[in-house]
């Protein structure tokens, strides 16, 4: 039998409170927000991590994705919440314990945050990419395929070729 968290209705919550990033967890409340990655009890494993935490806060965020005003609220915000909410909602993506319901609502509301915000979860970006030579390999329509190496292997290293009439918004996306 699968192991995963079952998908229940939203609880009565009374909002979102101060933050968009706040599991309720009985008579206390731990922050997502702290940059540092520590609960408000000092704990250095994020509540996403924390297993015992993971269905509050899955019931806390169905709240929030079947309300349309904090939905509305969610998905439109901007900077350093946004980066927030996009790696945490990633991290509860990689988690194997979600229900598909869930899963599906909360890859949307992702997506629709990055989509708005131009931002992305910090885990897509691979860092320590080293691009070998100053001539693509290959060239296509729209992009060049340079040589490049990423933890000790050769790669394929596609880069979009823009010009100025080009409209880099949408090529970003």
């Amino acid at each position: 039998m699968h192991n995963s968290i079952p998908y229940t209705h939203p609880p009565e919550e009374d909002g979102l409170g101060p933050s968009f990033l706040e599991v309720r967890k009985s008579a206390h409340t731990t922050s997502l927000d702290d940059s540092t990655g520590k609960n408000t009890q000092g704990n250095s494993e994020s509540p996403v991590e924390s297993k015992r935490n993971l269905p509050s806060l899955v019931a806390h965020l169905t709240c929030i994705l079947h309300d349309k005003q904090l939905y509305r609220k969610l998905v439109g915000c901007q900077q350093s919440d946004a980066q927030r909410l996009l790696d945490s909602f990633q991290q509860l993506l990689d988690s194997s314990h979600l229900d598909p319901h869930f899963r599906k609502s909360l890859s949307v509301a992702t997506h629709r945050i990055s989509a708005r915000s131009g931002l992305y979860p910090a885990c897509y970006e691979l860092k320590d990419v080293v691009q070998e030579g100053e001539y693509p390999v290959n060239a296509g329509g729209f992009a060049d395929i340079y040589k490049g190496m990423f933890q000790g292997r050769v790669v394929c290293l596609k880069t979009f070729r823009l010009y100025q009439t080009d409209q880099i918004e949408h090529m970003l996306k």
